[in-house]
């Protein structure tokens, strides 16, 4: 996923709130390079196991046999309320007077976003 940098940290910005196990895609053009075309066998079991933590991360089940492949475990949706209360943060972030205080919210709720939301790496 191209939420990492290189040395994987993250990178998410104040007031971003997308998901990174549903980040903006630039599949189209990656599309393009994937050509290879595997068959797996999987048990009744196993496929419904793949769709349903697929469905629960929000990406296809190739995004996350990619995803897995590259060594990182995506993390399912955080429900709405999350969304809800980190929106709530930034409308107090973006009232409060002191720089200070603003950046130390800031900083918080990026590690609460990233905890909650970034695949972490095996």
């Amino acid at each position: 996923m191209d939420l990492y940098t290189k040395s994987g940290e993250a990178e998410l910005r104040a007031g971003e709130l997308r998901s990174p196990c549903n980040p903006i895609r630039k599949e189209s053009r990656d599309m393009r390079t994937r050509d290879n075309l595997i068959k797996v066998h999987l048990t009744e079991d196993e496929s419904e196991r793949l769709k349903s933590y697929a469905v629960a991360c929000g990406i296809t089940q190739s995004a996350l046999i990619r995803t897995l492949i590259q060594g990182r475990i995506p993390k399912p949706l955080p429900p709405e309320p999350f969304w809800a209360m980190l929106n709530e943060l930034y409308i107090i972030h973006s009232g409060l007077q002191c720089i200070d205080k603003q950046q130390e919210l800031e900083a918080f709720i990026l590690r609460l976003q990233t905890a909650v939301t970034l695949p972490e790496r095996v």
